[in-house]
């Protein structure tokens, strides 16, 4: 392998590497707002059975 190709192969792992970041931040974010909706309706829910007792 010339040095080059060497370069190359690296500079592709690196991207690769983010581009998987990525991605796992973009899930954990999708995870993340999903739980939040989820909780607001929890909160929701106890705040309407509170007032109706």
């Amino acid at each position: 392998m010339s040095d080059l190709n060497v370069v190359d192969f690296w500079k592709e792992v690196e991207y690769q590497k983010k581009l998987k970041n990525q991605i796992d931040i973009t899930w954990t974010k999708g995870m993340l707002q999903s739980a939040r909706a989820i909780t607001d309706r929890i909160v929701n829910a106890i705040k309407i059975t509170n007032e109706i007792h």
